[in-house]
């Protein structure tokens, strides 16, 4: 395994107490010009209208093609048990658009790929630490979302392997935290991720009788969502 060097591009927001928000970017495990950085606007946005104290913090992963599946969530995870430890973590919030949001759900859900990155321990640790998920415009199932957009392959491709490697959605919903808040966010006018994905995943979750909320609204194209005073104002509302 290629040694993860991403920790160092950590984009520190608010830096402070025990209790944090954690964004992680998307862009179709592929594209240089989507990094943590993106969230700079929307921390702005959540530290000004909150009104209690918050460390706010974006991670980085290495990308397809130079790394497959599972080193971008093997990166995500060494790189948040590190900001866990380094800053004293024990309240955590994760935030994932479109990619950042599957690769929140693995966090939460994932089994098979971890062994090779992460202590027993340190995921517990994690896991239990974790309080409010947002997931906006994520991606749940590969196999459907290459039925649905067969061209999507191109990135696809590049990060995986074999589709077979992602965990779908019957492999992974059993495992998702008790102590976990599950936010499915989704925008009316996105234009890359339709609702069959946030749907495939409220659904699983009312199979297995997990709780969860879904927050849909103008929120923007899918690419400016998270630039939005609307998804700030949500975050606020329930952090509050």
């Amino acid at each position: 395994m290629v040694e993860n060097s991403t920790y160092d591009a950590t984009e520190i927001f608010v830096d402070g107490g025990g209790e944090a928000m954690v964004y992680i970017h998307g862009g179709a495990w592929v594209d240089v010009n989507t990094t943590p950085k993106m969230f700079e606007g929307l921390s702005k946005s959540v530290k000004k209208s909150l009104d209690k104290d918050l460390s706010q913090y974006s991670i980085e992963y290495r990308l397809s093609p130079g790394v497959k599946h599972p080193l971008h969530l093997h990166d995500v995870l060494s790189n948040l048990a590190r900001l866990v430890k380094d800053k004293s973590i024990t309240k955590l919030h994760l935030l994932g658009h479109s990619v950042g949001a599957t690769l929140c759900w693995q966090i939460l859900t994932a089994k098979r790929e971890l062994t090779s990155i992460i202590d027993i321990e340190t995921l517990n640790t994690i896991r239990s630490s974790i309080s409010n998920v947002f997931m906006v415009s994520g991606i749940y199932s590969l196999k459907k979302l290459l039925e649905e957009y067969p061209e999507y392959d191109a990135f696809v491709s590049k990060a995986f392997e074999d589709i077979n490697d992602f965990q779908e959605l019957a492999e992974s919903v059993e495992y998702v935290p008790k102590n976990a808040n599950l936010h499915i966010i989704h925008s009316y006018e996105d234009e890359k991720v339709t609702y069959l994905q946030p749907n495939l995943l409220v659904r699983s979750l009312q199979e297995k009788q997990v709780s969860y909320t879904t927050f849909t609204s103008h929120l923007g194209k899918h690419d400016d969502i998270c630039d939005g005073q609307t998804l700030a104002d949500y975050v606020v509302r329930q952090l509050s």
